[in-house]
């Protein structure tokens, strides 16, 4: 199974989790932004993002597509971001 190698990849490689972390930075910043208007807190909670993304790689289990997978832990810390203003 294809994606699952390529999910095994993601895991284990620092390059490739490197690779990942610069492909899925200005969306993450969009969706932040998207939540949280402009400025340094959603710097601060896309950073917080990229941060648990890298924490939540080695339970990735390839259900969907790295960026969605990154696209919702944005959202979630975006959300819990918002709610502590």
């Amino acid at each position: 199974d294809s994606n699952r190698d390529g999910t095994e990849r993601v895991r284990d490689e620092p390059r490739t989790t490197e690779a990942v972390l610069r492909s899925v930075a200005p969306r993450l910043l969009r969706v932040c932004r998207g939540v949280l208007g402009g400025g340094p807190d959603a710097e601060d909670a896309a950073q917080e993002s990229l941060v648990a993304l890298v924490q939540a790689l080695p339970g990735f289990r390839g259900e969907s597509s790295v960026e969605t997978f990154a696209t919702r832990i944005a959202l979630r810390t975006a959300w819990r971001a918002r709610q502590r203003r």
